[in-house]
């Protein structure tokens, strides 16, 4: 079972060479929420990706930092049963939080 899903960092050219997969085995549904408040705490970070990318992945494990499973990160998409939320950097002007679906 499981309700599994991925905040993406894509690939850019620049900053993330391959593509970021943040994977969440529990707490899939909720990720455009999780996605939402995080580029909305992390707005002064939107052109530094690597702090970007970590306040992202700390707004999902956040409550869970010691477990051993639920998350986790890979240049590979985990199992995530077409729950998909992407984050191009290199497009942060274009970013509009407001209209984020989840």
């Amino acid at each position: 079972m499981g309700n599994r899903g991925n905040i993406v960092i894509e690939k850019d050219g620049d900053y993330f060479t391959a593509p970021l997969f943040m994977y969440s085995h529990w707490t899939g549904s909720s990720l455009g929420v999780v996605l939402a408040s995080a580029l909305k705490r992390g707005r002064n970070r939107w052109d530094d990706p690597s702090y970007l990318a970590r306040i992202i992945f700390s707004e999902m494990i956040q409550g869970y930092v010691m477990e051993e499973t639920g998350f986790g990160l890979s240049n590979v998409i985990g199992d995530g049963n077409g729950k998909l939320w992407c984050v191009n950097i290199a497009k942060q002007p274009e970013m509009d939080i407001s209209r984020l679906r989840y």
